[in-house]
């Protein structure tokens, strides 16, 4: 399959597309919330690199839960903790985990190779970076398909009307 400009634009412009492309921001936003709130505990306050990273996970999954569920997912009404918040906590809280655990794994030869505490932390984000990446596609899966999930037969009537607005 060719890849072509015109495709490409095309693909930005349809609902999937603007979803991909609005999670990356809302991802984006939460890496950069995340890495402030990291460097922060663990530069400015002294905090160990596993205190400072749940500090950090605790402060970004805020702006990611809210700006996934409002923005990108385009979710109104009332929030349900047990059917959004408390789902998307845990997912937060799992990929915490994973990260806590290569992070951990890694700590002595951090903290062997490194003698700076700010390259030990720049060591650290780049870490949770390439984590991140590699479950960001995982995590886009589980809000689309099953936490923020349209209701089917209200998406079906949306796409109706619309067809038939651009009939007339």
């Amino acid at each position: 399959m060719q890849l072509s400009s015109g495709r490409v634009i095309s693909w930005c412009r349809s609902d999937s597309g603007r979803k991909w492309l609005m999670f990356g921001t809302v991802s984006g936003i939460a890496i950069l919330v995340s890495w402030l709130s990291f460097a922060l505990a663990h530069n400015v306050l002294g905090w160990g690199i596993v205190a400072s990273q749940v500090f950090a996970v605790l402060v970004s999954t805020i702006p990611a839960f809210l700006l996934s569920r409002y923005w990108v997912w385009a979710k109104d009404g009332r929030v349900s903790f047990q059917r959004e918040v408390l789902p998307f906590w845990v997912l937060s809280f799992v990929q915490f985990l994973i990260s806590v655990g290569v992070v951990k794994v890694a700590e002595s030869w951090i903290e062997s190779t490194f003698d700076a505490r700010s390259t030990r932390t720049v060591v650290v984000l780049i870490i949770n970076l390439v984590l991140y990446g590699v479950m960001w596609i995982g995590k886009f899966f589980f809000l689309n398909n099953l936490l923020f999930r349209a209701d089917r037969r209200a998406q079906k009537l949306a796409e109706e009307a619309a067809a038939k607005s651009t009939l007339i």
